[in-house]
């Protein structure tokens, strides 16, 4: 699996995922679902997860509860 990009909302740069916990707090947006962090939060798409986590992680995670969405 390639690793997932994230992306700012307003201006679409990349984000150094090294730094990103997916907490969900800075509103990223990750491209696969379109939702922002807080809207799939919201939505139990994405569920809390510990710093660990990786954007790819979580791409995997929503892919494993999401098959149809391929």
């Amino acid at each position: 699996m390639t690793a997932a990009v994230l992306a700012h909302v307003h201006c679409g740069d990349p984000i150094d995922t090294r730094y990103c916990h997916g907490c969900g707090g800075c509103r990223y947006t990750i491209p696969l679902t379109g939702l922002t962090q807080h809207g799939a939060h919201d939505l139990g798409v994405i569920e809390a997860c510990p710093d660990c986590d990786t954007a790819a992680e979580l791409v995997a995670r929503w892919r494993q509860k999401h098959p149809e969405e391929r």
